[in-house]
């Protein structure tokens, strides 16, 4: 089960940069990961000011520590069993009022250490790995104190270990896909899987599965590629873009707006396709057609370019923030019986083969959470992309390093690999590239508190293109470029206390979306 979501909050020029915000998530369908109904809550001991809540769904279990300074979430396989090795990963998510506060609060979080069955992690490692012998028991230390404390039960008796990979073949951007799988539980530098060539990351392994990020900005039919515990599977994949928006973000009591929904990777596709909407706030505003609606997509609807749309209108109860739903269910799955043993390397390189395979391999551990491992072969990768005046890969290679030191928070080290792979994809003529760089040095900049710099870094990037993209890929690369662009234009003004401009940028990006 996929699904996309929109969360609307009130009119005040703050809050609508937070709309903003989560309006263009929501187009580019960078989603917050378990986004799902609660399950049963795990015996829990917090201390003051602290909160503990699980989530399951789409083969993860997450246990959320709700703390002063944002959340930690903690994610794992839902079926262990004792005699398990598993692997799972960490996700933080800041509170704050400002930028300046919000990095704050995250190195805070990044000082918190799980104590995992009595091993130790620290929240800015990202990942674990562990040995299940019991009940699993996490605690959350603060200064070496406990903070909250989570028991998470396991299976009384082994499931059976798979004998075949089973991968979905399709899904949504931003959300989890899970691959049952003869895995071995542990996160390897080798092991990937890709949507469309995009690495996506690895959230949690056990001996029967593999729960990954679809993090693929790719729409339409591609592969999904894999390699793990030593095997390598390729499987047909269709990954589907949902897009919601709606031209007002608050409603008064019986005051109506228009909801657009936008399917994108549908071309090509055969037979009926399922999709779900839901009214997340029933008591805020009513949904024509009903509060929970099962749509089923013909692929006669469906238009040349691969898009579906269809309009619902919203009509006001109360005054408050309200949220709509919208979910992809896919169930065709591809079985690869026939595995065989032996190295496995990561999918064919284009260019100079060890300089790509450096990359690649530094982009595997980076979607792993190893950064300083990381650092070694992407700085290997652009000194042979140097020596041989490859323009592209050493926009790559440097753009790769730059969110290496960013995730460090190491902001003007990032600023100049940044800077690096503008020039380079300038020089290039890689004018999609080039733009995107635009947007992430203007970011930095925000990150680094000069927001006059920031200002003038957005300001380059120009009105949105009127011209047709020559491929879809193209003209949502384009897109995503212009929105993440005019979002940090907007978040610039709001900071130079030039609301009415901020505004403008907002209702922009809004237009555009």
């Amino acid at each position: 089960m996929t699904r996309e979501s929109m969360t609307i909050t009130n009119r005040s020029v703050s809050a609508l940069l937070a709309r903003v915000t989560g309006a263009v998530l929501i187009a580019i369908a960078f989603i917050a990961i378990a986004n799902t109904p609660l399950a049963p809550r795990a015996a829990a001991q917090t201390a003051a000011g602290y909160r503990v809540d699980s989530r399951s769904a789409d083969g993860l279990y997450a246990t959320i520590f709700t703390t002063p300074h944002g959340t930690i979430k903690v994610n794992l396989p839902d079926a262990m069993v004792a005699g398990d090795t598993i692997s799972g990963s960490i996700y933080t998510e800041p509170t704050g009022k400002d930028e300046a506060e919000r990095r704050q609060n995250l190195e805070e979080l990044n000082s918190y250490v799980i104590d995992l069955v009595g091993q130790e992690t620290a929240v800015r490692d990202r990942t674990f790995a562990r040995n299940i012998n019991g009940t699993i028991t996490i605690v959350l230390l603060r200064n070496g104190q406990s903070a909250a404390t989570a028991t998470i039960p396991i299976l009384p008796t082994a499931l059976p270990r798979p004998t075949q990979f089973t991968v979905p073949t399709g899904g949504q951007q931003g959300r989890l896909l899970k691959i049952d799988c003869p895995c071995n539980g542990a996160f390897a530098p080798q092991d990937y899987v890709t949507v469309g060539g995009k690495q996506l990351p690895l959230i949690a392994e056990s001996p029967r599965s593999l729960v990954v990020h679809n993090t693929s900005d790719f729409s339409g039919p591609t592969n999904i590629d894999l390699a793990e515990n030593g095997i390598a599977v390729q499987c047909p994949f269709r990954n589907i873009q949902v897009n919601l928006s709606a031209p007002k973000l608050n409603l008064l009591r019986g005051e109506t707006t228009t909801l657009h929904v936008m399917v994108l990777g549908l071309g090509g596709m055969s037979g009926d396709q399922s999709l779900d909407l839901q009214n997340n706030s029933p008591g805020v505003i009513r949904m024509s057609g009903g509060e929970q609606q099962h749509v089923t997509i013909n692929g006669t609807e469906v238009r040349p370019d691969g898009t579906y749309s269809l309009d619902r209108t919203l009509t006001g109860i109360t005054p408050g923030g309200f949220g709509v739903t919208a979910t992809v269910r896919w169930t065709d799955v591809c079985n690869q019986p026939n595995l065989t043993g032996g190295p496995v390397t990561q999918p064919p390189p284009s260019g100079q083969g060890s300089a790509r395979d450096k990359l690649e391999q530094g982009r595997n551990l980076l979607a792993h959470f190893n950064f300083y491992a990381a650092l070694a072969p992407l700085s290997e990768a652009l000194k042979s992309y140097k020596s041989g005046g490859d323009m592209n890969g050493v926009g790559v290679t440097s753009d790769a390093l730059g969110d290496l030191y960013l995730e460090e928070g190491q902001y003007e080290t990032a600023l100049g690999y940044f800077q690096s792979a503008r020039q380079a994809f300038v020089s290039n003529k890689e004018m999609v590239n080039a733009s995107l760089m635009i947007s992430k040095i203007g970011e930095t900049y925000l990150l680094l508190d000069n927001i006059t710099e920031a200002k003038a870094v957005f300001a380059q990037f120009g009105p949105q293109a009127s011209q047709p993209s020559p491929t879809d890929i193209v003209r949502h690369k384009t897109f995503f470029a212009y929105s993440r662009n005019k979002l940090g234009e907007g978040r610039a003004d709001y900071l130079l206390g030039q609301h009415q401009a901020a505004e403008a940028d907002f209702k922009d990006l809004l237009a555009a979306a």
